[in-house]
């Protein structure tokens, strides 16, 4: 044997050994792909895999003793994991071609469905025509995806959209809010507890399918052959677990008794309905004409028994008359078409052929001598009446009237059982009183009465029992019918209504709309649409009515049918969604004036605070630096407008987000530190001290900004109010939360004038201002303190004050914060040293402002920058050359050329960039992380100081 042949034989013995294992592996677990699709299969309330097509796959797993692992995801997801193995199999898929080429189907279908679709009510789709200019929802990737997109499409001339949805549950929230018209979903959504009571199905049905199980291409063919015969075997058993589980979630009334391959026919209500509707006036009118000739045929038979009572009678007279009687007796007898016995003592004497036929016997002598309840079953009429006693009463009506008339069940040789109509004379033959009776088949007449009957009771019991109004009216508009739904509606009984009008229950305003609306009914279609008002048990209600008119032979309107419906709540909510939208509006329009007017003040404020910062530069008198200092105020007072007014129109408009980065509470301490001594340079009548750091963690990890953002405003108001004695800033552990996170608060301590409850109370409401302290007028917009109640309870915490009049207040916040164990992990926020040495740069500065250009162009070369300026976005295009410039601040709006599209573009033509800075007026929420989205390296809002473009150069680190 060669080396390379004994080579290939242990990989050959490889192989196999590895096909051994995994065909062992793969049979004793597979993977279940689980999404929601409620009810054929689902995650239910408990976290466990649910529906219909999960009672089946677990009925198999039992049979085969296999372990069932269940994966969760969505549609799309399993998809992929099916094609690549990550899952097993995949159910309820519904078999194409294309599919087909991806993964393997068994063989056997587990149901069969088709798509519908759903809508609110009023938009539903009826036609295909109604599809025209609709916002189709659909699960992504689907079949109803790729119906929509390939074969339907190709046949239809009208245009639609398609709107695609992961799940359900957000497709039918699509149409809740109308960004959707329609949803296209299989059958089974009916079903499903994603589907609103609101959704309604429409009566178009389209592409019928057979939904199975998939399996992943890996899954062996042994496995889904057996998969197969235990699903042949449920499908075939009436009491397994499949159709258990069929009436479970789909409420079949009881399962089929053919073989899994007889089609199911689902009859909507309404087609059922108008079909009994059609049913009932058929079989009444054949029951009418079988009538008719019944009787033209008894009237015939009693003809022929008064004769036979002539002939008896003229044989009384005479021998010959009676010898002639007499056979013509035996001839009516015996050739008589309809059944006839002769009775004598209450048992069957004698009987014609006919009788025997209609009974299925062979001889005379099988039936002679037996009683009439002996060819009939022991009870008649479904176990109603003895059929022994029955007889002997109409026996004994013959003979004390002369005759009886009745209906009789009798039962064949074979068992099987007919209904006749027999009539029974007391005749006299042969000088004896003996009882003729004869009978005629009406087998066929009592099921199409029992039918008929059967067809009343289903449909008085499906219009008794829907939630629906119905009623029917005559021409006047007069009850002669209404439901019980009705009924209850209206707090009334039908006695109270039948005979009187509708109209005095509809509101006075529809009452003429209404009588518009319902003119259509006297012209084809006869049919026609109202909404109206109406004075229920409950108060008014808004009910929807579909009319339908009943015309005779000559096309007059006989009666009307109507079909109504409670629309309060989808009125209501039509009306809530409207005020929605205009409330959406307001506030869009509300954020758009902001965000205009803060751009708008932002503008010249940068040109007064840059030549302000300019002019303090320059050698002043003491006049001159008061004058100058009070400008200086103003700006500052100015800019803290603008951000509380941003703030909390961000804050009501639910934008604000929390940043957490890392920071020690000393460095934020001693930041509130030079905050007050910077305000206070002027002021020697207050001290300010810390408190409480010794005994707090090194580190921790927060919204450094948002907090800082507090104690500003509470030292701000403390300095306004009640600069006096000592103001104190403290922080102390609250609570310990868990092991590396803890509630801490922070309290700011004045010596002031307090503050009375009522003042107390209202302090932290948005707007609320205290008029006069001290006589000195108290200036701001009153939303400080509301911004940080926001802010507070934003990071988790609460905010309050204690305060006595004359003996001071304390103001304090608390909030969450996660310790960190070392400093390693910390942001920090460094206050830019004056002395640093800072590389003369070279910057291009974009910006249409000639005041800007200056005052940037001035700020900048103080610092030691060079500065070119290019007046928009063409321009800066026009200018830049590369490695000329160590820094682009870029405006966002501007003539000719906006920044955005400048830094597109300068990033589209040139790959090594430096630093592109936004620099623009626009400061509402998200505005930073938008333009910095579209390609900014980083962003500064006006108006800017010497201190920003210094804090931005060691952000950016040249």
């Amino acid at each position: 044997m060669s080396a390379s042949g004994s080579k290939y034989r242990a990989y050959l013995l490889i192989a196999v050994l590895l096909l051994v294992i995994f065909t062992e592996t793969r049979g004793s677990m597979v993977r279940i792909g689980v999404y929601e699709n409620a009810p054929k299969v689902f995650v239910d309330q408990d976290q466990k895999p649910s529906g219909f097509f999960i009672d089946i796959a677990n009925a198999i797993g039992a049979e085969k003793q296999i372990h069932i692992e269940y994966i969760e995801g969505t549609w799309n997801e399993h998809l992929k994991n099916l094609k690549n193995g990550s899952i097993d199999i995949l159910p309820d898929v519904a078999w194409s071609a294309e599919r087909e080429k991806l993964f393997r189907f068994n063989s056997i279908p587990v149901i069969e469905s088709w798509l519908q679709f759903f809508s609110m009510p009023g938009n539903e789709v009826n036609f295909l025509s109604d599809l025209a200019g609709k916002r189709i929802a659909v699960l992504e990737g689907s079949l109803q995806h790729q119906y929509l997109e390939s074969g339907f499409a190709n046949h239809l001339s009208i245009e639609y959209e398609i709107v695609l949805f992961e799940d359900y549950p957000s497709s039918v929230r699509s149409l809740m809010l109308g960004e959707a018209d329609v949803l296209l979903a299989d059958r089974f959504f009916y079903f499903s507890a994603h589907k609103s009571g609101l959704v309604i199905p429409g009566s178009l049905i389209l592409n019928p399918v057979n939904l199975h199980f998939a399996f992943s291409a890996f899954v062996p063919d042994e496995f889904i052959r057996n998969f197969d015969r235990i699903l042949f075997e449920l499908k075939n058993n009436p009491r397994s677990v499949f159709y258990q589980s069929l009436n479970k979630w789909f409420d079949v009334e009881k399962p089929p008794s053919r073989a899994f391959y007889s089609n199911w026919i689902f009859i909507s209500i309404t087609l059922s309905a108008v079909f009994l509707v059609f049913l009932v006036v058929f079989l009444r009118k054949e029951i009418l004409k079988k009538n008719r000739e019944l009787k033209f045929r008894s009237a015939i038979l009693e003809s022929a028994n008064k004769m036979l009572e002539e002939l008896l009678e003229e044989k009384r007279k005479s021998e010959l008359a009676a010898r002639k009687g007499e056979e013509a007796f035996k001839s009516l007898f015996l050739q008589s078409a309809d059944p006839v016995v002769l009775i004598r003592d209450k048992k069957i004497a004698d009987c014609n052929p006919s009788v025997l036929k209609y009974l299925g016997y062979s001889s005379k002598q099988q039936i002679a001598g037996k009683h009439l309840a002996k060819l009939s079953p022991q009870y008649q009429s479904g176990k109603k009446d003895a059929s022994d006693e029955l007889a002997d009463y109409w026996i004994g009506q013959a003979i004390a009237r002369g005759s009886s008339r009745f209906e009789w069940l009798f039962e064949r040789a074979d068992k099987a059982q007919v209904y006749a109509e027999v009539v029974m004379t007391l005749v006299t033959f042969q000088q004896e009183k003996i009882i003729h009776a004869s009978w005629r088949d009406i087998t066929e007449r009592k099921k199409t009465e029992d039918a008929l009957r059967q067809s009343e009771e289903r449909y008085r019991l499906l219009v008794d029992n829907q939630t629906d109004l119905v009623v029917k009216v005559d021409d006047k508009g007069r009850f002669l019918y209404v439901s019980p739904s009705y009924c209850k509606m209206f707090g009334k009984t039908s006695e109270e209504l039948i005979g009187n009008t509708f109209l005095p229950l509809v509101h006075p305003d529809d009452r003429e709309p209404t009588a518009r609306a319902m003119e259509k009914l006297y012209e084809p279609p006869y049919y026609c649409e109202v909404e109206q008002r109406a004075m229920t048990a409950n108060g008014w209600k808004w009910l929807e009515w579909v009319d339908t008119a009943l015309v005779d032979e000559n096309g007059k309107v006989t009666e009307i049918i109507g079909v109504g419906r409670d629309i309060t709540e989808s009125k209501l909510n039509e009306e809530l969604k409207q005020k929605i939208l205009i409330t959406d509006e307001n506030a869009r329009f509300k954020q758009k004036f902001l965000a205009q007017m803060s751009h708008e003040i932002r503008t010249p404020l940068t040109g007064i605070a840059g030549m302000t910062e300019m002019l303090d530069k320059t050698e002043l008198d003491e006049t001159q630096k008061d004058y100058l200092e009070t400008i200086k105020m103003s700006v500052e007072n100015l800019r803290g407008i603008i951000n509380e007014v941003l703030d909390f129109s961000s804050i009501e408009a639910g934008v604000v987000s929390l940043h957490p980065v890392g920071f020690t509470f000393k460095d934020l301490f001693m930041q509130a530190e030079k905050l007050f001594n910077a305000i206070t340079k002027n002021k020697d009548s207050c001290s300010f001290q810390i408190r409480g750091l010794e005994e707090l963690p090194q580190a921790v990890f927060a919204d450094r900004h948002r907090i800082f953002q507090i104690i500003t405003n509470f030292i701000s108001n403390a300095v306004k109010y009640a600069c006096k004695g000592t103001i104190t800033l403290e922080i102390k552990t609250e609570k310990v939360l868990k092991e590396d996170e803890m509630l801490f608060k922070v309290l700011l301590h004045d010596q002031g004038p307090g503050l009375t409850a009522d003042q107390a109370k209202d302090l932290f409401k948005p707007f609320y201002m205290i008029s006069k302290r001290q006589n000195i007028l108290v200036e701001g917009t009153g939303l400080g303190l509301s911004i940080c109640k926001e802010l507070a309870e934003l990071m988790s915490g609460n905010i309050g004050v204690e305060s006595q009049l004359d003996k001071g207040s304390v103001f304090w916040f608390t909030f969450k914060a996660r310790i960190l164990s070392s400093l390693n992990t910390l942001a920090e926020i460094r206050e830019p040293d004056p002395h640093d040495d800072y590389q003369s740069l070279n910057i291009l500065l974009v910006e249409d402002k000639k005041v800007n250009q200056k005052v940037v162009k001035l700020i900048l070369a103080s610092l030691g920058h060079k500065v070119t300026v290019a007046e928009n976005g063409l321009n800066a295009l026009e200018v830049y050359q590369p490695e000329l410039f160590d820094l682009v601040l870029m405006d966002i709006q501007m003539p000719v050329m906006d920044g955005i599209t400048a830094t597109r573009k300068l990033r589209e033509l040139y790959h090594d960039l430096p630093p592109i800075v936004g620099l623009s007026a626009n400061a509402m929420a998200g505005d930073r992380e938008r333009y910095m989205g579209e390609g900014m390296d980083d962003y500064i809002t006006k108006p800017v100081r010497s201190d920003d473009f210094k804090n931005l150069l060691q952000r950016l680190g040249i």
